[in-house]
């Protein structure tokens, strides 16, 4: 659900060791300010403390050495509708609207 976190996780092994990378749409992903590249062990994992529509679309996991090339994908579906609620200077704007049209009101009534 949109504003949620979301953690893709792979485990790996293998000698000598795979190194992973992670993509998304077929672009390398890294670690930036919406998500973390993470690898622990064998974990190797994404983490998107608050995942929104942008995020889906089809992630893979490429695990390589020298005996060969292995991949894991999946498809991450976002749902929900996640708006920014309404803020202080959205209410006055809006107090000060009614308290106008209140006024034309009268003045037009009398």
């Amino acid at each position: 659900m949109e504003g949620s976190p979301v953690t893709l996780e792979v485990e790996v092994t293998g000698f000598p060791e795979p190194t992973l990378t992670w993509y998304k749409k077929g672009q390398k992903l890294s670690t930036d300010g919406h998500l973390q590249v993470l690898h622990k062990d064998t974990r190797h994992s994404v983490f998107i403390p608050k995942v929104c529509k942008a995020d889906e679309g089809l992630y893979v996991a490429q695990a390589q050495n020298p005996s060969g090339t292995l991949s894991s994908n999946v498809i991450l579906h976002v749902t929900g509708n996640c708006r920014p609620p309404i803020t202080r200077i959205n209410w006055i704007t809006l107090c000060v609207v009614y308290v106008s049209m209140s006024l034309m009101y009268w003045l037009l009534t009398q």
